[in-house]
């Protein structure tokens, strides 16, 4: 078990930026609809210092840990994430391939009493996450492997502390 037990959101959420416990403040509209906006138009958000900064060092170590746990996979693939062997014309761009390399943690790997798991299974991360995609409401898979399986895409080895788990 984490030494995190007692922490609650608010230490591990900047809730001044980001305020999960009251979604229906000012502030907290905005980051959605920035959030939002940033998803429609280029598929990703960045939330800069969601997790405070203190912690940071934390959750990096907890990953880490975590890492070894990791099924690891390189695939060689294209841009257009068909099968390299379609048929194309020669100077089509989804000919050229790349491999990518991703690291999976299941979630019976991953002790509850972790930053990240303790994160993602708070009520109030599940609503502003939902609330992000426009969604009415999260779910978690009841299957032990895949319901909270944290994709550690760009890694080279399964034990990269670049991942975020």
């Amino acid at each position: 078990m984490s030494t995190l037990q007692a922490i609650t959101l608010d230490q591990v959420v900047d809730t001044d930026r980001y305020p999960l416990s009251d979604p229906g403040s000012t502030e907290a509209r905005a980051v959605v609809a920035r959030a939002r906006r940033e998803l429609a138009e280029v598929g990703c958000t960045v939330l800069p210092d969601f997790i405070r900064p203190e912690l940071h060092e934390v959750l990096r170590q907890e990953c880490a840990a975590l890492a070894p746990h990791a099924y690891f996979d390189v695939e060689t693939v294209n841009v257009y994430n068909i099968d390299v062997d379609t048929e194309l014309p020669e100077d089509h761009p989804g000919r050229r391939t790349f491999e990518r390399g991703n690291a999976f943690v299941a979630r019976d790997r991953i002790p509850g009493g972790t930053l990240i798991s303790r994160l993602h299974t708070h009520e109030s991360f599940q609503r502003f996450v939902a609330d992000c995609f426009g969604l009415p409401r999260l779910y978690e898979l009841a299957d032990p492997l895949s319901g909270r399986a944290w994709n550690t895409p760009g890694t080279s080895t399964p034990t990269s502390t670049r991942s975020a788990c």
